[in-house]
């Protein structure tokens, strides 16, 4: 298991060792007596003083689960194009999301991800398309910034992250089948890294709308919306964070379920999911097969609604907002990752919206 460097208000210690230089067992909080900034290494662990480096465990290799917090920011809105707010709510409770900061620019249908300091979006229509690359910081109710450019302008583009980069894949217009990757250690403009492929089209064809998901080590993106007829993108498609490689089709979602447009992902440490239309589909990690339906026509989203949008705790999936035509809601739902289960109402956005793009710690 990794351990990975994270700042003090991301962790809480509950249980510490109780017996002078016990270094071991389930309820010791081990520190490091190093000074801030520098590296833990061999006989530096200990219980006491010092300047403290907090490490916890690198979980599941991603950032794509949360602990604290959900953020939901962007997306269009009830009389609004791009919403520039940044909404957030913890996962501790429910109720209304509060407003925190405004994003560098107001965008919708953004890729978003999560690192373990920042939540960033890229690219999006304001509405115009846009390659921006904007970060805000998950320590401060802080504004976004501009910290570098994707290779292609787009937008309905699907978002997911590793330990090190944020992804951006697919997207229009035209219809782009590109994976992009940009660091999280420094602000920099993406880098292309290989291609889509899903059914039933070929990936030159493109696709958009998809639902985003990563395991430890893989990227996934499903389901979503091609030109190429019938319209509706089946299949579930996987790339490795080790390498530079286009994706490969895996599995597929469950045909005739899939809704083709505005999809939405999260992911629980073994399964990533999809949820669009009021149905969730979920698709193992562990081998490559095709999704399940664990959920249809959920009551507190119809089918009429799509656009939502979808952050991961390490318990449950959470979906925020959406689009009723001819209006944006502001509903926040939660399903659990142990049990198939209806979601159920867990609060409120502060603003209606749809399309936002979502990040989590």
């Amino acid at each position: 298991m990794s351990l990975t460097k994270v700042p003090l208000n991301a962790i809480t210690a509950k249980k510490i060792g109780t017996t002078a230089n016990t270094t071991s067992g389930a309820n010791v909080v081990l520190l490091a007596n190093v000074a801030p900034g520098s590296d833990l290494v061999s006989n530096q662990v200990g219980l006491l003083k010092g300047n403290f480096v907090d490490f916890v465990s690198g979980g599941a290799g991603t950032h794509a689960q949360g602990s604290v917090s959900s953020y939901i920011s962007g997306g269009h809105g009830n009389g609004t194009y791009s919403n520039d707010t940044i909404l957030k709510f913890p996962f501790s409770a429910g109720g209304s999301t509060s407003d925190v900061a405004e994003l560098y620019d107001g965008m919708t249908s953004a890729a978003g991800a999560s690192s373990r300091e920042h939540g960033y979006l890229a690219g999006g229509s304001s509405p115009g398309d846009s390659n921006i690359i904007q970060k805000f910081p998950f320590s401060s109710d802080s504004p976004g910034s501009d910290v570098g450019e994707l290779i292609q302008a787009r937008y309905v583009i699907t978002g997911t992250e590793s330990e090190s980069h944020g992804y951006a894949m697919g997207g229009q217009a035209p219809y782009q089948s590109i994976i992009e990757k940009f660091p999280f250690s420094s602000d920099s403009s993406s880098t292309d890294v290989g291609e889509l492929i899903n059914t039933p089209s070929p990936y030159a064809y493109g696709m958009s709308d998809g639902a985003g998901a990563a395991s430890s080590t893989h990227g996934y993106y499903a389901g979503g919306f091609s030109p190429a007829p019938p319209g509706t993108a089946e299949g579930i498609s996987k790339f490795p964070f080790s390498s530079d490689t286009p994706s490969t089709l895996v599995g597929s979602m469950v045909t005739g379920n899939i809704g083709g447009s505005a999809e939405s992902g999260a992911n629980s440490e073994t399964h990533g999911y999809s949820y669009v239309y009021g149905d969730i589909h979920k698709w193992s990690f562990v081998s490559d097969s095709d999704a399940s339906m664990i959920m249809e026509n959920a009551p507190h989203h119809p089918a009429s609604q799509i656009g939502m949008t979808c952050t991961s705790s390490t318990t449950n999936g959470y979906a925020s907002g959406a689009r009723q035509a001819p209006v944006y809601v502001d509903s926040i739902n939660i399903w659990p990752f142990a049990s198939e289960t209806n979601s159920t109402d867990f609060g409120e956005l502060s603003v209606e919206r749809g399309m936002a793009s979502g990040a989590q710690i």
